[in-house]
């Protein structure tokens, strides 16, 4: 019986080139003998990637991981969203995870072992994963778009949706020619001092708000990230007075 890549896979492997990173595989080869980069139709009911519900085929033959090569700028930057995205409920479909936030150490995350995602994840056992990183997808979703990388270029996340292109214009307003303020939601006032808009200029203003937006959120997410680590040193600080001896004073 043949192999293949998963449809769902198929489609990162096709924004992944797009943005310029490195595929490192879909399908195992002979260094694989269990796991998500082989099909269920060539591994045991037993398999750890084939437990629960969620890994009940919809495609015996399909190859249910990806290795993302992290050589794009942005790479690091896309692990932690994935991550969040995972707290956040969303990315139902990826099941497991192994990556490195630091190019040193690799972390594991997976619906049995850590299934309410935390941040670091724990500790992974095996080897490599440092320059990679390994996503994969329930067996039972292998023809759904997952959106692993879905928004995403060489640079960072660029959003779903924005910025606007003509067709959007089109759609929305009726013309992909002159725009009047007003009907685009604009106050009176602005209206009345810019009365309508190009659509070349509409499509600039869109991509400037979308810049403006991530970069705002970024911001956030990275202070965030340095609040709760002040917080932990701050608790280990703590833990290590509270375990100190007790020194006392001669009198």
């Amino acid at each position: 019986m043949g192999r293949h890549a998963a449809a769902a896979l198929n489609i990162e492997k096709d924004r992944l080139a797009k943005i310029g990173g490195a595929l490192l595989g879909i399908c195992g080869d002979a260094n694989h003998s269990f796991g998500f980069h082989l099909p269920a139709s060539e591994l045991p009911a037993s398999d750890y990637s084939r437990k629960g519900k969620i890994n009940a085929p919809d495609d015996m033959t399909a190859c249910c991981a990806i290795d993302i090569g992290m050589d794009w700028k942005a790479s690091r930057d896309w692990l932690r969203w994935l991550i969040k995205e995972k707290q956040a409920g969303r990315l139902k479909g990826v099941i497991e995870v192994i990556g490195s936030y630091d190019g040193r150490n690799v972390r594991y995350w997976s619906w049995l072992n850590t299934p309410n995602w935390p941040t670091n994840g724990e500790k992974y056992q095996g080897t490599g994963h440092d320059r990679w990183t390994h996503v994969s997808i329930a067996r039972s979703m292998t023809k759904k778009d997952h959106g692993i990388l879905k928004g995403w270029s060489a640079n960072g996340y660029q959003g779903e949706g924005l910025p606007l292109d003509k067709k959007d214009i089109k759609k929305f307003w009726g013309t992909d020619d002159v725009l009047e303020s007003r009907a685009m939601g604009y106050g009176e006032d602005y209206s009345k001092k810019n009365p309508a808009m190009a659509v070349k200029t509409v499509l600039e203003v869109s991509r400037r708000d979308q810049r403006d937006m991530y970069k705002k959120v970024d911001k956030v997410i990275k202070e965030q990230e340095r609040q709760a680590a002040d917080i932990a040193e701050i608790k280990q600080l703590l833990q290590g007075l509270a375990a100190a001896p007790a020194t006392r004073k001669r009198s």
